[in-house]
């Protein structure tokens, strides 16, 4: 029997061994670029939405999606500005469940667009389509609503870039406050 993704994710939707329910969380995200190399960063910012969806106990299912506005600023023509989106999936683990503050950690990858827009007025647009992986690491702030917060740190590692400056390996730093709810 072959396993496809949107059956599994029905699968774990449908019946997962989880009784906790399903967490939807939306907020601000900002950052910046980071290398070995020297190079002009690029600077990001925007809103995340994100639906966690119980696996097992302290496992769960993560989906995310960004839109950003980011600007890459530099000295010559090869600035630009525009809007960067990703959608993820990933697994994110409760290091300590149960608690009003719950650190946890998350392993994700998806896809990655990026719209182009060049400081020079002679230089074309683009449209830039890559695949991105990230670890980050967090804390969920629950009051016994079971509302709260989430404040996340992430590392994501696109393959593609904003800048044209760029000639080796360049990840993103960034830093995320969202409010979280139970999804009913």
């Amino acid at each position: 029997m072959r396993l496809t993704i949107p059956a599994f994710v029905a699968l774990c939707l449908a019946g997962h061994a989880s009784a906790d329910p399903a967490l939807v969380a939306g907020g601000l995200a900002g950052g910046a670029s980071i290398s070995r190399e020297a190079y002009f960063p690029t600077y990001f910012a925007g809103g995340v939405l994100a639906l966690d969806v119980p696996i097992v106990k302290n496992l769960s299912l993560e989906g995310r999606a960004r839109v950003q506005a980011y600007f890459h600023p530099e000295d010559e023509d090869f600035g630009s500005h525009g809007v960067q989106n990703d959608v993820t999936l990933g697994l994110r683990l409760a290091v300590v469940q149960g608690r009003s503050v719950s650190p946890y950690l998350v392993v994700r990858g998806g896809l990655l667009a990026i719209h182009r827009v060049p400081y020079c007025r002679s230089c074309p647009r683009k449209k830039i389509v890559g695949m991105e992986a990230g670890l980050a690491a967090g804390l969920d702030i629950v009051r016994r609503s079971g509302l709260g917060i989430r404040l996340e740190l992430a590392y994501d590692h696109p393959s593609v870039t904003a800048g044209d400056d760029v000639s080796g390996p360049a990840g993103e730093l960034s830093g995320a406050l969202l409010f979280v709810g139970p999804l009913r």
